[in-house]
């Protein structure tokens, strides 16, 4: 008999989960979901994919960005809002500027766009950063963005496909033990037997690990802070690359009308990266 495996949580994490088991034939996946698939921390989620050259712990993004991705692509007939659209790695000083150099070297290395800009070179590629108060860049061309919704249904479209049975709609009450065992979870429809339970639902995890005595710290954790102008695009009608900070600084955010724009505040003196900014809520 396979094993049964059953999946909670209906986000990104999980469906990517389930996907992935279904293509190493691990057994009998069900899936369930509280609500609708990607409708918890999935759904407002950035999508942004970043790695580090030299970080060996990054390798795995490569993988997904130059296997996985398009593999579910393909099976699932339906793309993920994938855009490469590279980071500008600011730097306000020399020093700070030639600890990107090693990270530059290795991803030319590796054959991707990965190169030091001048002060001067850096409104080609992002218009609104004010050159002046700024040393230099790296730009890092293997990063970009996706779209977490497409990218769930995605997933979970190709784990249909490879047998997976998805149930929405459906709230999971507790995990059911027998000794050191697991048996399965209980459902507001009804128990699931499961030799094997993997929770993915993030902070709602807690309440299913707690009464088993797992309740470790699994903790929000806020997005990298970035310096953005979302949905613009240049005069060649290219996405802008996102923008990292590695100096003291805050990131000030503003709405306004369908944009929402980023700037950088001096703390304490940093002076102002970004152009017509109207800066209303800073987070740290």
């Amino acid at each position: 008999m396979a094993r049964r495996i059953v999946v909670v949580g209906g986000g990104v994490i999980g469906c990517s989960v389930a996907w992935h088991l279904a293509c190493r034939d691990a057994g009998e996946i069900v899936l369930v979901e509280r609500d609708r698939l990607g409708a918890g921390t999935t759904w407002h989620s950035a999508g942004n994919i970043l790695w580090n050259p030299i970080d060996m712990h990054d390798l795995p993004i490569l993988y997904m960005l130059d296997e996985v991705i398009p593999q579910v692509t393909a099976e699932a007939e339906q793309e993920t809002g994938w855009l490469e659209t590279g980071r500008l790695f600011l730097a306000r000083t020399q020093r700070t500027l030639e600890s990107f150099t090693a990270q530059a070297e290795e991803g030319a290395r590796r054959g991707f766009v990965s190169r030091m800009l001048e002060s001067h070179e850096i409104p080609q590629h992002h218009p609104l950063l004010d050159p002046g108060v700024l040393t230099g860049a790296w730009l890092n061309g293997k990063v970009g963005r996706l779209n977490p919704a497409d990218l769930t249904a995605a997933y979970a479209r190709a784990a249909r496909k490879r047998g997976v049975t998805i149930l929405e709609q459906r709230n999971v009450q507790g995990i059911e033990t027998q000794g050191e065992r697991v048996t399965g979870v209980a459902t507001d429809q009804g128990r699931l037997a499961a030799d094997t339970v993997l929770v993915c639902c993030g902070l709602c995890s807690r309440r299913l690990r707690a009464p088993l005595g797992l309740d470790g710290n699994i903790n929000a954790i806020t997005a990298d802070e970035t310096a953005r102008c979302r949905d613009q695009r240049s005069a060649r009608n290219v996405a802008p690359p996102s923008v990292g900070k590695h100096e003291p600084q805050r990131i000030a955010m503003k709405q306004m009308r369908q944009s929402r724009f980023a700037g950088i505040v001096p703390e304490p003196d940093f002076g102002n990266a970004m152009r017509h900014v109207v800066t209303t809520h800073t987070v740290r």
